[in-house]
């Protein structure tokens, strides 16, 4: 029986795709644009809970 070691939230293909849609929505949080500030907050969500170990 094997332990698994793996001590990361995300799957480490997750991490890049997860960084783009943080960065773009802080961006759009800074610039005030609330639709697509709502749009990378919902893929940033659903980015996470899909590549979740």
């Amino acid at each position: 029986m094997s332990v698994q070691n793996d001590t990361f939230i995300l799957s480490s293909r997750g991490w890049l795709l997860s960084a783009v849609f943080g960065t773009l929505f802080i961006f759009f949080t800074m610039t005030g644009l609330h639709l697509f500030q709502f749009i990378f907050g919902a893929l940033l969500l659903a980015v996470l809970i899909i590549f979740r170990s």
